[in-house]
């Protein structure tokens, strides 16, 4: 395929997956790159319209220079994540909670300075946000970025680096402090559970102080496997996407053993990043101590914030 042909195949969304045209990518790297780097520069001035909806070629160029390591995409992933809401969903759809941590990590280019512009900033998605702590998350966990210094940076968010209101950047916040194992950070985790920051549904302050009783070495190794590392094959990648087909995972042709068991892995561990309903904001402005509002006399903890996550 010429470059032209592969870019063409690339282009546009219509229900089958590009496996010829992605592979024709890998082979022309070099030739494509630019191509590649330029769709994603054009990603963060577009604007969703009838005639651009089936316009694809980002995320092929997201996970294709994923897989290249690409560092020169690194600043371009980062400003599509900052760009407006709707814009974002309507761009990346199920890859911005399935898929752009991974893809951060990937290019990241050894400055943790620009993927914290992301986590920090108020007026971002906070997918986009969540997205951007779980890179950082992966790079520990794969020895890129010193664990160390992450936990410590964890810590600077929970004490007043992130603002004091919920959004699901808090909910990824204490699921990285899990995955780290970061135990010195136990009571700031609590203390933001109190102020209802934290949806105890995604995770609860009793799973916390379970995973901190284990091993941290037991833990780090299953977050690692859980959160799946940086992205080293689009086709393995996608071609198992329900947009793509219609039988059910691990059912794609192509895909060996080891690779239908990546893409279920990956499902799986996707599920837990985008809650499952909207949570009750009012009911997390209550103190887990505090007497229950229903007035049944038990501390909130005991009554309905137990029912609210099936205890």
């Amino acid at each position: 395929m010429t470059l032209d042909e592969i870019i063409a195949e690339l282009k546009d969304y219509n229900g089958v997956f590009p496996k010829a045209g992605v592979e024709a990518a890998v082979r022309e790297r070099e030739a494509i790159t630019p191509h590649l780097l330029q769709a994603l520069d054009e990603a963060v001035d577009w604007e969703p319209d009838v005639a651009s909806e089936n316009w694809h070629l980002p995320i092929y160029a997201l996970y294709l220079l994923a897989q290249f390591r690409e560092t020169r995409a690194y600043p371009r992933v980062v400003a599509i994540c900052k760009i407006p809401h709707e814009a974002l969903d309507r761009l990346l759809g199920d890859t911005l909670t399935e898929g752009l941590d991974r893809i951060l990590a990937s290019v990241f280019d050894g400055d943790p300075a620009l993927i914290k512009s992301v986590i920090e900033n108020p007026d971002a998605d906070e997918y986009a946000r969540s997205a951007a702590l779980s890179a950082l998350a992966i790079l520990a966990l794969e020895d890129i970025f010193p664990r160390t210094e992450l936990i410590a940076y964890l810590g600077d968010l929970l004490r007043g680096g992130l603002e004091r209101e919920y959004s699901n950047a808090w909910n990824e916040l204490v699921r990285v402090v899990s995955d780290l194992h970061a135990v010195e950070l136990g009571d700031d985790c609590l203390a933001a559970y109190e102020e209802g920051l934290i949806d105890p549904g995604m995770i609860h302050p009793d799973d916390l102080d379970e995973v901190f009783s284990k091993p941290a070495d037991k833990v780090l190794t299953a977050a690692r496997e859980q959160r799946g590392g940086l992205i080293d094959n689009t086709v393995h990648e996608m071609q198992w996407w329900a947009a793509f087909r219609q039988e059910k995972p691990g059912k794609v042709k192509g895909l060996n053993t080891a690779d239908r068991a990546f893409a279920r892995r990956i499902q799986k561990a996707n599920k837990e990043k985008r809650p499952a309903h909207p949570p009750d904001r009012a009911a997390k402005k209550i103190g887990r101590n505090a007497p229950c509002t229903c007035g049944s006399g038990k501390k909130y903890e005991k009554c309905c914030l137990a029912k609210a996550v099936g205890r």
